[in-house]
């Protein structure tokens, strides 16, 4: 039986992206393994019973001594076990254990969901990151990138036969999908105690320097003052800044204008109830929280960096508003809050555009291609 190794830094990576990927070995008889920073293993062994799962402490700080006692330890998992395919995610993962395969004959794929080294990155930083991919691209058959920024950068990593651009790991369109039941919509509302005719407006993501939630805050800050009314931002997920995030929104009185909903597992029923899909981040890879928004029909506004870029186009599915510019946010949210028939049009146009570049089907279908090169 031919084996398969996955390889994150944590699990939620494979909670978010990998579920169909790990599946469709699964279903073709492979025997398929997960190596990764355990959050949550009752999680985990739900949903893939028969997949044993290697516990590997990687720290996402590069420089952490901890690196060194998760190479030791994905080293002997792979001298020990001899896989035909090892699938890397995740920089510090990849890096980590495309070093540590150098002792095996194990092929190496390497998924970059977005290259440390990026335009908004310092210029040591950028020069670290792009040194350690170069490094580690000797241990790379093949390099998939899901960004055209990306792509473009690759062959600065391996050489170009080695290079396959696909876009992001695929959403499930039938998942994600314009929501139709009004009763539900109105009952989930009343749930998080917001008034039927309100208008919500979401941002998913980690709550961390890149994702810059205080962007978001500034910008509701900017329309409560200019007197725009029945909206309401509901921030999802958690993080080392959420606290900090917190105190800001009550030092400003907005708790009537932003919720903060921390973690949440029912992100298509959060979907359902929202008006307009926000994410300000200064680095992404290909965000999958954009393409949720889009394949639900919801118009997006995204910071114009990587990725974003490869997902919105402007004034056709959403807005595209640099890096760090909350005023210029709040004017293009206010666009939307204020025009219904804009917002639908754009919304129609999003997840046509999932459903002919990012659907589930077509990306599995780009990656069986893939795995046919690698002999896999």
């Amino acid at each position: 039986m031919r084996t398969v190794l996955f390889v994150t830094t944590v699990d939620t990576t494979v909670r978010a992206f990998l579920l169909p990927h790990i599946r469709y070995f699964l279903e073709r008889g492979y025997h398929v393994e997960i190596a990764t920073g355990v959050l949550d293993r009752n999680w985990l062994e739900r949903q893939l019973p028969d997949v044993p799962l290697h516990a590997i402490s990687f720290h996402r700080s590069i420089k952490s001594p901890d690196n060194l006692k998760a190479f030791l330890a994905i080293r002997k998992l792979l001298l020990t076990n001899k896989y035909d395919l090892i699938h890397v995610h995740t920089p510090i993962a990849s890096f980590v254990t495309r070093l540590a395969s150098i002792f095996t004959r194990s092929q190496v794929l390497y998924t970059a969901h977005g290259f440390h080294f990026n335009e908004n990155g310092s210029f040591l930083g950028n020069f670290l990151f792009k040194w350690a991919e170069k490094l580690a691209g000797y241990r790379t058959d093949k390099l998939i990138v899901i960004n055209t920024d990306d792509k473009n950068a690759a062959s600065q990593i391996v050489p170009a036969h080695k290079i396959s651009y696909i876009k992001g790991v695929g959403i499930d369109t039938e998942l994600y999908k314009p929501a139709v039941d009004e009763g539900s919509r109105a009952a989930f509302k009343h749930e998080l105690g917001i008034a039927p005719r309100t208008k919500v407006v979401t941002h998913i993501a980690e709550f961390n320097g890149n994702k810059r939630q205080i962007d978001v805050v500034e910008a509701v800050d900017c329309l409560k003052k200019s007197g725009v009314e029945d909206f309401i931002v509901l921030l999802v997920g958690n993080g080392s800044s959420l606290e900090e995030i917190q105190e800001i929104i009550r030092s400003k009185n907005l708790e009537d204008r932003i919720q903060c909903l921390g973690y949440r597992s029912d992100i298509a029923e959060v979907l359902s109830i929202s008006d307009i899909g926000l994410l300000v981040s200064l680095r992404e890879g290909l965000p999958r929280s954009i393409m949720e928004m889009m394949a639900m029909e919801i118009p997006v506004i995204a910071t114009e960096i990587r990725g974003n870029r490869d997902l919105i186009r402007d004034g056709e599915t959403g807005y595209l508003v640099p890096v760090k510019s909350p005023e210029l946010l709040a004017q293009k949210m206010k666009e939307l809050l204020v025009n219904e028939e804009r917002r639908r049009l754009f919304g129609q146009n999003a997840r046509e555009r999932v459903l002919t570049e990012f659907a589930l089907p077509r990306i599995i279908t780009n990656m069986e291609l893939v795995y046919k090169e690698l002999g896999i």
